[in-house]
């Protein structure tokens, strides 16, 4: 379980938020998940195939 969960809010861009689970993933891993946050409360999750959907 990790303790410092890395989010973003609604108004993150696309490119963010792929530089963001690319700086933010462990070294033997990625990070293929985001929590979108606004108002500390859970709007969404952002996932690697909605990232692959857009750029298709």
């Amino acid at each position: 379980m990790v303790n410092d969960v890395v989010c973003v809010t609604p108004d993150t861009t696309l490119i963010e938020a792929i530089k963001i689970m690319d700086e933010n993933a462990p070294e033997t891993d990625i990070l293929n998940q985001l929590p979108v946050v606004e108002d500390g409360k859970l709007v969404g999750i952002i996932s690697d195939g909605d990232i692959i959907k857009v750029l298709l």
